[in-house]
């Protein structure tokens, strides 16, 4: 698995509301020998804390214990937003809605192997909290 720093227009750290974030970018090939083909798996991991100096020494941390496959990333599906102002996944292709919501997450490799492309129920609806928050 190449684990790499996402960067944007030169930029690594972003800061919204006080908080401060980074992104870790994880991809790994896998060859099936029953088609022929090797798949790419990307997974964008998002780190916040409320100072880039902490957001910097997760990013090294989080990103060795990726590395030594002390946490896998996976990602989730769920058929309601899993949190506030989330978009609905698009079929990158032609762009139309899939008619669910995905988010990449990282745990051990059994949790991975248990949970990876599995769909969730989400407990408070994310439209709830904002609501919630609002008021």
């Amino acid at each position: 698995m190449e684990v790499t720093r996402f960067e944007k227009d030169g930029q690594k750290i972003w800061e919204k509301n006080g908080l401060f974030s980074g992104c870790i970018k994880a991809t790994q090939e896998t060859f099936n020998p029953e088609t022929g083909f090797v798949n790419v798996a990307t997974h964008m991991n998002w780190v916040k804390a409320n100072s880039e100096e902490v957001v910097e020494r997760m990013i090294g941390s989080v990103s060795k214990m990726i590395e030594t496959g002390k946490l896998v990333p996976y990602r989730v599906f769920s058929l309601t937003p899993i949190y506030a102002g989330q978009e609905e996944d698009i079929n990158p292709q032609t762009n139309a809605p899939l008619g669910r919501y995905s988010q990449s997450r990282l745990g051990t490799p059994d949790k991975a192997l248990e949970m990876d492309r599995t769909f969730i129920e989400i407990e408070v609806p994310a439209t709830q909290v904002k609501v919630e928050a609002e008021a």
